[in-house]
Parts: structure tokens; C-alpha cells; sequence
């Protein structure tokens, strides 16, 4: 990788010409680091995959991106979009953005995002003649030196969320130039089941009478379940209704959700469950179902219905819905620990943050010591809680 001179300057416009050019393994390469406009955006969405996991196709990063600057959330960051071509051929993209003091590029995602991941075209064809396709085990060299081409002066680039997977992918891909340090970002439950009735032989007795109990007191109430792959302005209504009424916190603008809801329906994806009781919508559940999977994006209830469990009732026949109907085997929750997740699912997965440094610069270097001295520091610091707790009088290792 070609080695830059040292700078202090912040992250800013790429290095001049509209694709520069570098060369990695005999290969030429060229790339650009400006967020397009809308037009551009749109020319690009067609090679920019098929977005997996869960839609995050370049629309979904657009859309990110506008949510963000309209709600004021990372005021002082540039939104960046880094695109590799090789003879016009688009290879790869990674949507990113500056930290708030310029030094740093991060992922583009927020609690919105489940796993990040660059955005790839479903076919790349070979690079020319007698050259092998881009393979994965190329990818990450091939993203740090157009990184270091356009933004030469980068310290740190932050990923996150990662699966264990993905950030030890990530690790061995690097050039050693490059350190790393991975930190604890949150957690992924997911289950897993050939059918729906190997599902329901992996739950406990206690949710399944709970749910037949529940069922059947709800049906004395009139209830009734609808599940719908169409979004209308009815269901979107009813859809704010509940949320407006539920322990959710209130959303920053609905504007992402809206957005989300309408693509995933026009993409076939969306799968939306409503618990009604005498046509009073009081649960519903927001899915997404891609590849025999399923991802549970949003799930709220009234609070004034809470004694009855209208989700979990809801969340039972979303279950059924997707394994009878869409032949799904895997469920995924996405981020989030919370305590009820357990009784749906088999595992919960770490999800990673993973830094990368450019050591090639001092910055970079000091920007790696310095904050794996913290890191270290918050593991002796939890460990020494914990040993604290054992140690505590009336401990259960007395």
C-alpha cells in the first residue's frame, strides 16, 4: 500500500480528480468518496445488490442518511459514500461518515441497523482477462487502500454492529498496517426449525399453555389476527395508534419506519401482523421476510390491554404465518437483549464493534494505543466487579 506523508488536516474532500486511481496487487483500481446526489444514487441502486441482510440496499443508506440530518442526529459529520471500480465496473460501495471532530470514519448505521456490511453487486464479473472475480478474501485490503488513497489523513474507522463472524473475517482480511480492536456492541437472538411444529417442540410448556391460554380469552373478547404483505394508509394509522399507546420511547420522526414499511411492501418483504379486539386495533408486529428468513423489526401493544398479552398471542401466529406460508426456518430479532426474547429463542449472539487504525500514520498509532488502554482498563475494572459479587456476603459461592 502506498505509504502518505503524515497530516493533521481533518477528513475532508477526496484527493483531487473525480476517481482517483491505485493499484493493489497489479491491478488498477479507482475510486470515489463524495455522497452522490439524488440522481446519482439512483443509477447506482441497480448495481449496488440485492441488500442482505434485511433491505439494506444503498435506498436504505440514502434513507438513513436523510433521517439523520433531518432529525439532528450527528450534526457534525459529512455523510461519505466510498464506490471501487475496476474498467467502470462498480465493485463495491461502503456508506460511511465522519465522526463529530472529522478524524474518524464510521459505519453509516444507528439502532436502526442490524449487521453492517458493505453493499456488493450480485454479479461482479471477472476484472479482465486471465484475472480472477473479486473474492472475499480481497474485500477489506481492497476498501483500507481506497481509504487510504481518498482520505490518506484517516485515523480510525469504526464498524459496528458485526457479528463475531463477520469481525473476525474483517481481522484476517487486514493488511498489518492496519490494528484492530474489537469491543462488545450488543446482542442477537435468533432461533432456528425445520418447520413450525419444530419449532414449538424447542419452546417450553409455559409459553405454549401461556399462549393457548391467553388465545382463548381473547377470543372471548373478539378478538381476531390479520396479517398483511400490503401496506395501506388504514394500516400505517393503526400501525402509529398502537405505537402512541404502547411503553415504547417515543421515535425521534416516523419518517425511517414509514419509509421502511412502504419499500418492504413494495419488495414483498413485509409481513404485518394486527391483534384487534371488536375492530379496536391493540397489537401489531412489524416483520421482514427475505431468503427463508425472518427479521422482527418493530412489535408494540396496547398498555390497556397489557393483562390479556395480545403480542404474544400476535407473536405466536407471526410465527406460524412465516414457516406455513414462507417455508421460513430461521428468525431473526435483530439487536437487543431484552428478557422476553429468551422464551422465542434458541441463542443469543454477541454483536461486535470493531475498530480498525492506520498505523502507517502517528495519529493512527496513538489513536490505537490510546484506546486499548481503556479497553483494557474496562475489563480489569469489569472483572474486578464481578469478583466483588462473588465475593459479596450471602453470595451463592459462599
Amino acid at each position: 500500500m502506498t505509504q502518505h506523508a503524515e497530516s493533521t488536516e481533518h477528513i475532508g474532500s477526496p484527493a483531487t480528480g473525480s476517481r482517483p486511481g491505485f493499484n493493489l496487487d497489479g491491478i488498477l483500481y479507482h475510486c470515489a468518496g463524495d455522497w452522490p446526489d439524488e440522481q446519482t444514487v439512483a443509477s447506482l441502486e441497480p448495481a449496488a445488490a440485492s441488500g442482505w441482510p434485511w433491505l439494506q440496499q444503498l435506498r436504505w443508506f440514502s434513507q438513513l442518511k436523510q433521517f439523520e440530518q433531518q432529525n439532528g442526529v450527528n450534526q457534525g459529520s459529512r455523510y461519505l459514500l466510498l464506490q471501487i471500480y475496476h474498467h467502470q465496473q462498480l465493485l463495491v460501495l461502503l456508506p460511511l461518515r465522519t465522526s463529530d471532530d472529522s478524524h474518524s470514519l464510521l459505519a453509516l448505521s444507528n439502532y436502526y441497523s442490524p449487521e453492517f456490511a458493505p453493499l456488493m453487486p450480485d454479479f461482479v464479473p471477472a476484472l479482465s482477462s486471465g484475472i480472477a472475480p473479486l473474492k472475499q478474501t480481497k474485500l477489506w485490503p481492497l476498501l483500507v487502500a481506497a481509504i487510504s488513497t481518498l482520505w490518506p489523513q484517516w485515523q480510525q474507522l469504526r464498524l459496528q454492529p458485526l457479528s463475531q463472524t463477520t469481525a473476525t473475517q474483517v481481522q484476517q482480511q487486514c493488511p498489518a498496517s492496519i490494528k484492530t480492536l474489537v469491543s462488545p456492541f450488543g446482542h442477537n437472538w435468533r432461533a432456528a426449525a425445520t418447520n413450525h411444529t419444530d419449532y414449538w417442540q424447542q419452546r417450553q410448556s409455559q409459553l405454549v399453555n401461556t399462549i393457548r391460554r391467553k388465545k382463548k380469552k381473547l377470543l372471548q373478547q373478539g378478538a381476531a389476527i390479520q396479517i398483511h404483505r400490503q401496506l395501506t394508509p388504514e394500516l400505517l394509522a393503526s400501525y402509529w395508534h398502537i405505537y402512541q399507546r404502547s411503553w415504547k420511547q417515543p421515535e425521534p420522526s416516523p419518517d425511517f419506519i414509514n419509509w421502511l414499511l412502504e419499500f418492504s411492501s413494495q419488495q414483498g418483504q413485509l409481513r404485518l401482523g394486527l391483534l384487534l379486539i371488536n375492530d379496536q386495533p391493540v397489537a401489531f408486529q412489524f416483520w421482514l421476510v427475505q431468503q427463508q428468513q425472518a427479521a422482527i423489526v418493530k412489535l408494540s401493544q396496547d398498555q390497556a390491554f397489557d393483562t390479556l398479552s395480545p403480542g404474544t398471542v400476535l407473536m405466536a401466529a407471526m410465527i406460524d404465518e412465516v414457516m406455513t406460508q414462507d417455508n421460513v426456518t430461521n428468525i431473526d430479532f435483530l439487536t437487543g437483549n431484552d428478557d422476553y426474547k429468551a422464551q422465542w429463542m434458541d441463542e443469543c449472539l454477541p454483536l461486535l464493534q470493531l475498530d480498525l487504525f492506520h498505523c502507517q500514520s502517528l495519529s493512527g498509532w496513538l489513536q490505537y494505543l490510546t484506546q486499548g488502554f481503556r479497553c483494557k482498563l474496562r475489563q480489569l475494572s469489569t472483572l474486578r466487579q464481578r469478583r466483588q459479587l462473588i465475593q459479596a456476603p450471602g453470595s451463592q459461592h459462599d
